[in-house]
């Protein structure tokens, strides 16, 4: 703290005038007092701290306050009356409360999970309310993709499939300021390798407009944490082979390419008659 804001906060004192030094009386129940109030801001963030959500606030609060407390014994002459102690006190409450609220904001907006990264982006799980919205940013999808023509999904197929009783697929949203800007689809596969299951990443999609903000990149680490924490043993998906931009944007994440794999399907026509043993 540089030393005019230290003025600021004791207010004035003659120059020159000679402080002793001493130690701080045992009898001064009004400054014990005090440094031990606690605001607001701090319960909250020592409460959601000690609840297990130190991705959001992975500052160590006891130890914000515990250095406000020497800096205040530091600057408080003992000779002080307790009504200047008292207005000195509110002004040290004060910069605490705006100190650990700028500290909120700065790990707000630099903690894991990256919706947590970027304070006007938020990734919600979808519900049977979004089929409508799932179904659109499904087309627009596609469309990029020049697929358009391969898509048939209805709102009511999602309905059915993502929120019924048995849920084939899982689903995000991602929101920016409050607009969703873009989504992803994944559900779970088995390895009889690995003997575990693994996620497969069906759709990642952020609308055209509201690129260039990371939240492709919190979309993905965002279903990376999920398969993280429930202990799938991989993340995979497939990219188009002429989009560059997103095959670079997966190298720099670390995946890995199958190039010696080649995908095969069995669809429509060609499923039916395997089904059926005329292929």
């Amino acid at each position: 703290m540089c030393s005019a804001a230290v003025n600021d906060i004791i207010g004035s004192h003659k120059p020159g005038a000679q402080r002793k030094k001493q130690k701080c009386r045992k009898d001064k129940p009004i400054l014990k007092a005090k440094t031990h109030e606690r605001t607001d801001v701090y319960q909250e963030a020592e409460n959601k701290t000690q609840a297990g959500d130190n991705q959001r606030y992975p500052i160590n609060f006891s130890h914000i306050y515990t250095e406000w407390n020497l800096l205040l014994c530091a600057i408080v002459p003992c000779q002080h009356s307790e009504e200047h102690i008292t207005e000195l006190l509110k002004n040290i409450a004060s910069l605490f409360h705006a100190t650990l609220t700028s500290a909120l904001d700065y790990n707000g907006a630099f903690a894991n999970d990256l919706h947590r990264t970027l304070p006007m982006l938020s990734i919600r799980p979808a519900t049977v309310n979004d089929a409508a919205l799932l179904a659109e940013m499904i087309r627009e999808f596609a469309a990029f993709e020049h697929l358009e023509h391969e898509v048939g999904t209805t709102e009511e197929d999602l309905r059915r499939d993502g929120f019924g009783p048995r849920p084939k697929f899982r689903s995000v949203i991602a929101e920016w300021e409050g607009k969703a800007v873009g989504y992803a689809v994944f559900f779970e596969f088995y390895s009889s390798f690995q003997g575990r299951a693994g996620i497969f990443l069906d759709d990642l999609y952020v609308r055209p407009d509201s690129r260039k903000h990371g939240i492709g990149t919190a979309l993905i680490k965002h279903v990376a944490g999920i398969a993280w924490r429930e202990k799938y043993f991989c993340m995979r998906w497939e990219v188009l082979d002429w989009n560059k931009p997103a095959i670079d944007f997966y190298k720099n994440l670390g995946a890995v390419f199958l190039d010696e794999w080649k995908p095969a399907i069995l669809i429509g026509d060609a499923l039916e008659a395997a089904s059926k043993g005329t292929a």
